[in-house]
């Protein structure tokens, strides 16, 4: 099979196997007769028809159907396969110039409405097939996370591998499915192709960030057919370490006044020491917590423990949200610290928050200067993949809705600040049902007001919820973090709720451990 002189130039110039595949993957694209889309081309020219109970072969009215080459390009992939898996170790330059060998001695013959372009198209599939199937059997897999990972041709196209995690898990055992659109990407199953046309306006390019996975004692090692995580929600308190400042009008920012942030801070080495002595894998602070002098403490006291041995199962710290300001301006950002108290990732907030004077009437709104800068998702092995999503992202669904679209994680983690749990207990059995996504909101106690405004259970300050199996199939099951009566005590003591996903081969568990009085001096 003969490519021109530049298409060759292209793969040879691939550095590494994911910009091979996005150079197939957008000539593939450019390269398909007009009249089809690249699924109803892939189901006409690359898949054999379907034989019916009757042994009849199903219409073969359709143009392609009869595609006399579908048998000798499958056998090609199983050749391209091999050769990708058994040539790991060799340099990249010199498996591109095999493949290309293989790709010119290639012989496939005309046939019915089958021409030259027709061939070139389907040989594109194959090929990106057979690249995707190769990295199946990676026992390097993990180290490969991260992404986008196609160093060229980001404009059109993003690449990804894929990871394990919760939501796979339920797939491997239930046989759960996700809803996806009907685009090119779901014919893959290690490779996640993203078209950035397809992500919310001024949204940063998302990525995957691995952390690299922690040895395990043979005790503790997890049988694979059960999964097991807890996420600690430390809701904070009833008091404000921070308040908005409406002196711009139309918009507001967030200001931690000196006295505010010294009564707060003390408080944060105790909490955090608490829930990783009760095992938690994760941990998540509310919205607004914090700023930069409590994001210091935080940092010193991972940083502490972790030389003194005592982060036992952290994986990491998902940091709330801060209001940071300064010389391009201000904005809600979200930071994920590891365990030994490195800064790992980062997201900007999206959807600013809007906020009604009751007595004016006016509208003010979140002053965000660079929304969605930023968009970081941290990945743990075995685990899954974590989409942060500040309060206002998952409450008016961007970008969130469309991000676990397009990436499927395994949890949304929501740092928030809301009177109200409504909305978010909506979008959360709704990401269940829909991309197998557990959500864990971490809300801030004190923007609930004493009867709250959520239907289901007005002592309720947080929500969580994850898909389980049932007699009708598929639902959500949702738990509330709720107050207790602990508002008298709220100064001196605070909470720790545990929500711990347990699954198994026969069940989905969500339950939520709360510890309260936790001394906070």
């Amino acid at each position: 099979m003969e490519l021109t002189q530049d298409y060759k130039e292209r793969l040879l110039s691939s550095p590494d196997i994911y910009t091979l595949f996005s150079t197939i993957y957008v000539h593939f694209l450019d390269s398909i007769p007009p009249n089809y889309n690249p699924i109803s081309f892939v189901s006409t020219y690359c898949e054999k028809p379907l034989i019916k109970d009757d042994g009849d072969s199903a219409d073969l009215s359709m143009p392609g159907w009869e595609n006399p080459n579908i048998d000798r390009l499958q056998m090609f992939k199983q050749e391209l396969i091999l050769e990708l898996q058994n040539n790991k170790n060799v340099f990249f330059s010199t498996l591109l110039e095999k493949l290309l060998l293989e790709v010119s001695n290639l012989s496939l013959s005309d046939g019915l409405e089958i021409g030259d372009t027709e061939n070139l198209s389907s040989l594109d599939f194959f090929l990106l097939s057979a690249i995707d199937a190769s990295l199946a059997s990676d026992q390097n897999k993990d180290k490969m996370m991260g992404g986008p990972n196609n160093k060229e041709n980001r404009e059109k196209v993003l690449v990804y591998q894929k990871g394990d995690g919760l939501s796979q898990f339920l797939i491997n055992r239930f046989g759960f499915t996700q809803s996806s659109p009907q685009v090119i990407s779901t014919l893959f199953d290690q490779i996640l192709v993203v078209n950035p046309k397809d992500l919310p306006e001024g949204l940063g390019i998302p990525k995957i960030k691995p952390i690299a996975s922690k040895p395990l004692n043979l005790s503790e090692a997890q049988d694979t057919n059960e999964y097991y995580i807890k996420i600690a929600v430390i809701p904070w308190a009833k008091t404000k370490a921070f308040k908005f400042d409406y002196s711009k009008g139309s918009q507001f920012v967030c200001k931690y006044p000196e006295k505010l942030e010294d009564n707060e801070k003390t408080y944060l080495h105790t909490l955090i020491e608490r829930a990783i002595s009760l095992d938690s894998n994760i941990i998540i602070f509310p919205e607004y917590l914090m700023s930069n002098a409590m994001e210091s403490l935080l940092v010193d006291t991972l940083s502490n423990l972790f030389k003194s041995n005592k982060t036992g199962k952290l994986d990491f710290v998902l940091a709330g949200s801060g209001w940071n300001t300064d010389a391009t301006g201000c904005d809600n950002i979200s930071k994920v610290f590891l365990a030994d108290g490195h800064h790992f990732s980062t997201y900007y907030k999206y959807s600013p928050f809007r906020s009604t004077n009751k007595k004016t009437g006016t509208v003010s709104q979140e002053a965000l200067v660079h929304p969605g800068k930023i968009c970081e998702m941290p990945y743990v092995s075995g685990k899954g993949l974590f989409l942060p999503s500040i309060c206002r992202d998952t409450f008016d669904g961007q970008p969130t809705d469309c991000l676990i679209s397009l990436f499927k994680p395994s949890f949304v983690l929501v740092p928030a600040f809301s009177d109200s749990l409504d909305a978010f207990r909506a979008k959360f059995e709704a990401y269940a049902l829909d991309s197998l996504t557990s959500s864990v909101m971490c809300n801030y106690c004190g923007a609930k007001k004493k009867n709250g405004s959520t239907k289901a259970n007005k002592s309720a300050i947080s929500v969580s919820s994850i898909p389980v199996k049932s007699e009708n199939g598929l639902e959500p099951k949702t738990e509330f973090i709720k107050k207790f009566d602990c508002e008298a005590t709220c100064s001196s003591t605070g909470c720790i709720h545990i929500c711990i996903i347990h699954c198994t081969t026969s069940f989905q568990e969500l339950s939520v451990s709360s510890y309260y009085n936790v001394d906070r001096t």
